[in-house]
């Protein structure tokens, strides 16, 4: 969390085909603080899926 980055904690990731949703009350994104984690985890999430092929941890 010190880094503001998204880990594999264990070095092990185990695929599940899943896909996850951030869920927020309408109107939410309209406050900064909702809005810079929204962004964060965005973005993350994407550099975690270019670094992370499918198959191999993908979020």
């Amino acid at each position: 969390m010190e880094r503001g980055t998204l880990i594999v904690p264990f070095g092990l990731a185990v695929p599940n085909h899943k896909r996850y949703v951030l869920l927020y009350a309408p109107g939410a994104l309209s406050h900064p603080g909702v809005r810079a984690v929204h962004d964060w985890l965005v973005e993350e999430a994407g550099i975690f899926r270019t670094l992370h092929p499918l198959g191999e941890g993908q979020l």
